[in-house]
């Protein structure tokens, strides 16, 4: 994805997709400039506004002007992520982000990437770290994928839940594949069709549900932390996007538990009359 190797297969990148990459090494830190110096000269801030995004990883005073070849491995994770957030991109690619961080700037790490608006990936010992900011677990077991649409815990319960199937719904539970129920004319058309399916078909649709409710709620967090910044409450037309974008969301979020509540219905009903 990054890069640093050449695919075995093929990488499709989109035209819009931007990529941000995190290395444990820090590789693109400069040992000699100061905290300061390390963000305002490589994003052109002015030094108010490159201590107030210092601040928020945890940085304050004079801590800003010591140099980065001084800092702790930690410390030094916690600039290169602040730098990784304010280049733009929208497909953070992180390897072990919270290695070496103490407690407040794992939350720090994490309130960031909570309040992300795009995509994130992350390889990561830290379960904790794993449950509280992603909504897809991702698997990989010799040479195949398999997605758990939760955190590290959720992976786990499906897991259990899994080995304690019979052998054939194992087998589809595993399979990377996920889909959408066909469009209908109608709602009772939608619905007596649902009821129809299997069992295991109208749990994955409740399941896909319930991320895309998670998915959009995290979304809509993002959007509040945007509606607070300084910088959005000091531009009216900006301030007015973020907010229109907050109740568009705030509908979608509504329909999408909706939909959600339709599938419980008809799964309820359907397993009682079987």
């Amino acid at each position: 994805l990054v890069g640093e190797r050449e695919a075995e297969g093929r990488v499709k990148i989109g035209s819009r997709v931007k990529i941000g990459y995190f290395s444990q090494q820090h590789e693109g830190l400069n040992p000699n400039n100061t905290i300061l110096d390390e963000i305002s000269y490589t994003y052109g801030l002015s030094e108010e506004t490159a201590r107030s995004y210092l601040g928020a990883f945890l940085f304050h005073g004079d801590d800003v002007l010591r140099r980065i070849g001084e800092l702790s491995g930690g410390e030094q994770a916690r600039v290169a992520f602040l730098k990784l957030m304010l280049t733009g991109a929208n497909f953070l690619v992180l390897d072990e982000p919270t290695n070496h961080l103490d407690i407040p700037a794992r939350e720090a790490v994490e309130e960031a990437l909570m309040a992300f608006p795009g995509t994130f990936i992350a390889v990561s010992h830290d379960r904790y770290f794993l449950d509280k900011t992603a909504n897809c677990t991702l698997v990989l077991n010799q040479g195949t994928i398999t997605e758990y649409l939760g955190g590290y815990s959720y992976y786990l319960m499906k897991k259990e839940e899994e080995s304690s199937r019979p052998q054939e719904q194992d087998q589809v539970s595993q399979k990377k594949k996920i889909e959408q129920p066909p469009a209908q004319k109608n709602n009772s058309h939608r619905q007596s069709s649902v009821s129809t399916l299997p069992t295991g078909r109208r749990q994955e649709m409740i399941e896909r549900a319930e991320a895309e409710i998670a998915m959009a709620e995290a979304e809509l967090k993002g959007l509040e932390y945007e509606m607070n910044l300084p910088e959005t409450q000091c531009d009216p037309e900006r301030s007015h996007t973020v907010a229109a974008a907050y109740a568009e969301k705030e509908q979608e979020i509504i329909q999408r538990y909706a939909k959600w509540e339709q599938l419980t219905e008809v799964d309820d009903a359907a397993s009682a009359r079987s």
